[in-house]
């Protein structure tokens, strides 16, 4: 991106001499179709158009820089994040940026593709964000419980951030305000507390700071008060 915030349109980028290592065109389906094999070649063993022994050499760590911080199988990058063995690559060519991840222990992976920006960021964010919503307690479904869908959407909160997203999250509605470098690490939790009224999670579990959602006559949320100022639903 130029300083005036305008960008170059690219022709479609010659690869040439490294055409082994990089002349590779693909989909968001086709990697996650990739990353699918992978796991299940893992699970069940055997071959399929590689052993499974080779594909853990692979994803075993068989080169570490001098600086102790990169780590490299073959092939791929290999680093730790918890209990999770994270697996990943990225391509990079003038106007096109792209990566998978995969965690292998939770069998999830992640593809960004983007033609603007470096797209191996989003992919650690995403995961995370995927990885915390799998552990979810089941959201109840008995009579009387709350339709969290009717809270689920945008809502404008200029001029602090530019809008706060709310959406369904297991047993609660999550909110996060936008934009942000850590959606996993930002999301809060509200819990009903009453009809239309919602207080904050805190981390040790006990309830903070009350929202109170609106409705029109329809029945429709509007938006919601907290700390007494009105934030509006968008469309």
């Amino acid at each position: 991106m130029r300083r005036d915030g305008t960008r170059e349109q690219l022709k479609p980028f010659a690869l040439d001499g490294i055409a082994p290592a990089a002349g590779f065109t693909s989909s968001v389906s086709d990697l996650a179709r990739f990353a699918g094999w992978q796991f299940r070649l893992l699970k069940t063993g055997g071959r399929n158009v590689l052993r499974a022994s080779t594909l853990r050499d692979m994803h075993r760590v068989q080169w570490t820089d001098p600086d102790g911080k990169t780590t490299w199988g073959l092939g791929f990058a290999v680093n730790r994040e918890g209990a999770n063995t994270i697996v990943s690559h990225a391509g990079v060519c003038p106007g096109y940026n792209t990566a998978i991840a995969m965690a292998l222990k939770d069998e999830v992976a992640v593809i960004a593709l983007n033609n603007a920006n470096r797209a191996g960021p989003y992919t650690r964010q995403m995961r995370q964000l995927v990885l915390k919503g799998m552990r979810l307690p089941v959201a109840p479904t008995h009579a009387g419980a709350p339709d969290l869908t009717a809270f689920s959407g945008s809502y404008d909160i200029q001029p602090w951030v530019s809008e706060s997203l709310i959406v369904p999250w297991g047993r609660d509605l999550a909110r996060l305000n936008l934009p942000s470098s850590d959606p996993a690490g930002e999301l809060e939790l509200l819990r009903a507390v009453g009809p239309d009224r919602f207080a904050a999670v805190r981390e040790d579990g006990s309830l903070g700071a009350e929202l109170v959602f609106s409705r029109d006559a329809a029945g429709r949320v509007t938006g919601y008060t907290s700390a007494e100022h009105f934030w509006k639903r968008l469309p």
